[in-house]
């Protein structure tokens, strides 16, 4: 299991989710109510080549041109929630931009007449401009949501099983609506009905009402290479505690059933139905109830709070006199817990990717036809004998190589020696 700093920041990262979901469907909404605002127009607006997916760039280059400046990397982690194949298509499109809690709004947009927009024209102001601030606030998220990801991996003590049995245990075995509003007052996080449905709307990506384990590491999980690894091969955690107190929880008095397929505001009716029923539960249940309850919920934590060690490297007795020194007492590391798999880890990781980049390498120079020349010649079109940071963009784009700011940042920075800003 995880320890307690650890499940208040795994709390923190789904109530962040939770703002930020309230936070854009608001902002749907508000386009939503637009009378010139209708989507697949919106959808055509952006692709401008008349593509039947929306990519990265394209969105990239709309936000640009109202103002909102974003990485690609950071919309590429947008799309990946709405899609699997890197693309969104017409119906992610509607994910994306329509209401989901209002099904008569949602229902009176795509009813809507399109027109034609050509490739020269833009929207309406407040159509472009709401459009594009959905896209925007999606980003943030997304942005806000990595930054918390990383944090919460790189615990000592984090563990995706561990985690999930975390949410487990507040939902009496099945990780839904009860559950989570369990888990944000076990970690006295404010989460009223609409949060918590909120955020099963962003994880519930099946709509049976319940999170499954699938669900939770595919929102838990960062995207980072690195992180992601962490997470994945992060070791599962026990609390180390003598003779721990077993008690039993109470069931729930009535649990609603799980339909198996709920569509649009089905669905949320369902959620904010289940909500309503835990609201009278706790209302209508028994002080000696109450009491039993929070009994069986404490133990966990005041066990926690006593008997849990941080585990850290253990240090030998002085030795007693008369004896050698060296023999007797190990040296130890100013590192503490897990620091030091995660150091190895990652010196791992570097060996292996430069084995790979000289292998790379060593395979280019054995081409017949290669030569440093012509290679160079590939990003210096006019000859000047250097390549700046555009040149070297526009060289990679054209054979199908697509890199961020931050990542032209790095390869300039490793092969740029003087600084001067050039590769020569």
């Amino acid at each position: 299991m995880i320890g307690i700093t650890t499940e208040y920041k795994l709390a923190n990262l789904l109530n962040a989710l939770a703002n930020g979901e309230n936070d854009i469907e608001i902002s749907r909404q508000v386009l939503a109510e637009r009378s010139a605002f209708e989507p697949y127009t919106a959808f055509k607006r952006i692709t401008r080549l008349a593509t039947g997916s929306l990519t990265a760039y394209q969105i990239v280059d709309f936000l640009r041109e109202n103002g909102f400046i974003v990485l690609e990397k950071d919309v590429r982690n947008v799309i990946r929630q709405y899609s699997t194949d890197g693309r969104l298509s017409y119906t992610d499109f509607l994910e994306v931009v329509l209401p989901r809690t209002n099904s008569v709004l949602r229902t009176i947009c795509t009813q809507r007449d399109s027109y034609y927009v050509a490739d020269d024209e833009v929207l309406l102001y407040e159509v472009e401009h709401g459009l594009a601030k959905i896209f925007d606030k999606e980003v943030s998220l997304s942005r806000k949501v990595e930054l918390l990801k990383e944090d919460l991996v790189s615990r000592y003590d984090f563990s995706l099983r561990g985690s999930y049995e975390a949410l487990v245990e507040a939902g009496d075995g099945r990780v839904d609506y009860d559950a989570f509003a369990a888990f944000f007052r076990k970690n006295s996080i404010p989460a009223i009905e609409k949060d918590v449905v909120a955020l099963l709307r962003r994880i519930d990506l099946n709509k049976d009402g319940r999170c499954d384990y699938a669900e939770f590491c595919d929102i838990i999980t960062p995207v980072d290479t690195y992180y992601r690894r962490l997470a994945e091969n992060a070791p599962v955690q026990t609390r180390r505690v003598a003779s721990p107190v077993r008690t039993t929880r109470v069931a729930s008095p009535t649990r609603y059933g799980s339909p198996s397929k709920l569509t649009n505001s089905d669905y949320f009716d369902y959620l904010s139905e289940s909500a309503r029923k835990s609201i009278r539960r706790a209302g209508s249940a028994s002080p000696s109830r109450l009491t039993q309850s929070f009994v069986a919920s404490s133990p966990r934590r005041n066990l926690a709070t006593s008997g849990y060690q941080t585990p850290t490297r253990s240090r030998v007795a002085s030795p007693s006199r008369g004896r050698s020194p060296s023999r007797l007492v190990e040296p130890t590391s100013p590192m503490k817990g897990f620091e030091e798999d995660h150091l190895a880890q990652a010196l791992r990781e570097q060996v292996e990717l430069d084995k790979e980049l000289e292998n790379a390498r060593n395979k280019l120079a054995l081409q017949e036809d290669f030569n440093l020349f012509d290679a160079f010649r590939c990003f210096d079109l006019t000859e000047k004998g250097y390549v700046t940071k555009y040149e070297l963009k526009d060289g990679l784009n054209d054979i199908d190589i697509f890199p961020t700011s931050n990542e032209l940042y790095l390869i300039q920075n490793k092969y740029n020696k003087d600084n001067d800003g050039l590769i020569k």
